[in-house]
């Protein structure tokens, strides 16, 4: 079998067996086992992703899912001595029982280089997977803005 995912970047096997119960950003499942259980879940209402996503895939139950990111897909633990501050659009999936916080950093860097300057704060213990680049800023996401590339009318989306 053949996996090919929306984006040109990673893609990386979790064994939901071990990491238990998944929540997943839109468009980041690219597979499951049969036994794994597929569901929609919530973002609590203070975590609206910029990405405009209400909702998150929930994965869990026996076997494996694949995850696709934009870019390369990394990999961080989440302690209580060490949360996690990460753009969120940079977030591909996290374990269940993390718990999440939205905020606006208000250094220019992440404004300028973020766009929103929107970041999620993960505590508590768990597993998150991230993206190195952002489909938003690169318009690959619908709504996304694209560019125009200059005069010869090719953009971003020519070529992914």
């Amino acid at each position: 079998m053949t996996l090919v995912p929306d984006h040109p970047g990673d893609i990386t096997a979790v064994n939901v067996t071990e990491t238990g119960p998944l929540r997943v950003q839109s468009g980041s499942a690219l597979a499951w086992e049969p036994l794994v259980e597929k569901s929609t879940e919530m973002n609590e209402s203070t975590n609206f992703f910029s990405s405009g996503e209400l909702t998150v895939l929930g994965l869990s139950g026996q076997g494996w899912a694949f995850l696709s990111s934009f870019g390369s897909i990394y990999e961080r633990d989440v302690t209580p001595d060490e949360p996690l501050v990460a753009d969120e659009d940079h977030i591909v999936a996290w374990t269940e029982g993390l718990s999440l916080s939205r905020e606006k950093d208000g250094s220019i860097k992440s404004t300028m280089l973020g766009g929103e300057g929107i970041v999620t704060t993960f505590s508590g213990n768990g597993h998150v997977w991230m993206q190195t680049r952002n489909p938003l800023a690169f318009g690959t996401v619908g709504g996304g803005a694209e560019s125009d590339g200059g005069g010869d009318g090719s953009g971003v989306s020519d070529f992914i």
